[in-house]
C-alpha cells in the first residue's frame, strides 16, 4: 500500500513538473512573440502590433473593426455568427493588400468545419477544380487557432440576386443550381 502511495505521489509529482515546464515554454513563447499576459488567461494576449486585447468568446476571437490578426489581417467586419463552424471575417491581407475571407477556428478542435473546408478547397486545386470553388489564399496555425483565408470574389449576394428579379423568386432550375 505505502509503494501505491508513493507511486502515485511520484506521478502526481512529475505531472505537475509536466505541466510547470509547458506553462513556462508557454509564457517565454508568448513573451518572444510579443504576448502579454498568462498562459492561463487567453483573454488577456495582446498582439504586438497594437495595444487592444483579444477577446475570446465561445473559444474564438471576437475582432473589431481595424484590429489586426496575425500580424497581417486587417478585420474590416466579421460576416459569419455561426461558431460552430468558426469564426467568418472579411479582411485585407495588408502585406499583399488583397481582400480576403478570413475563417478562424480553434487549433484543438478535432470536428473543426474550416480544417476540412481547407482539405477539400486543396483537393478541388490539386485537380484544377479551383474555378468552381474558392481559391485558398493562406492557412495557417496562430497562436491557438487555425485559420484560412480564401480570396474573396465579388458579385451580388443572394438578397441582392432575390430583391433584382421581377417576383422576388427563383425558377426552379435556378434554385435548383443554387442548391
Amino acid at each position: 500500500m505505502a509503494e501505491n502511495d508513493v507511486n502515485v505521489a511520484d506521478k502526481d509529482r512529475s505531472e505537475s513538473i509536466a505541466i510547470e515546464n509547458v506553462m513556462q515554454k508557454t509564457n517565454a513563447e508568448g513573451s518572444a512573440n510579443g504576448v502579454e499576459g498568462s498562459a492561463n488567461d487567453a483573454t488577456t494576449n495582446r498582439t504586438s502590433t497594437d495595444d487592444t486585447p483579444l477577446k475570446i468568446l465561445n473559444g474564438l476571437p471576437m475582432m473589431e473593426t481595424d484590429e489586426i490578426f496575425d500580424h497581417r489581417f486587417r478585420i474590416y467586419e466579421r460576416i459569419g455568427w455561426d461558431d460552430r463552424v468558426g469564426a467568418t471575417y472579411f479582411a485585407l491581407d495588408e502585406k499583399e493588400n488583397k481582400q480576403v475571407i478570413l475563417r478562424i477556428d480553434r487549433n484543438d478542435n478535432a470536428l473543426s468545419i474550416v480544417k476540412m473546408e481547407a482539405v477539400f478547397l486543396r483537393e478541388a486545386e490539386k485537380h484544377h477544380r479551383w474555378i468552381f470553388f474558392e481559391q485558398i489564399h493562406r492557412q495557417a496555425i496562430y497562436r491557438q487557432f487555425f485559420y484560412l483565408t480564401i480570396y474573396h470574389r465579388y458579385g451580388p449576394s443572394l438578397i441582392d440576386s432575390i430583391n433584382y428579379m421581377k417576383d422576388h423568386r427563383f425558377s426552379h432550375g435556378t434554385a435548383a443550381r443554387l442548391a
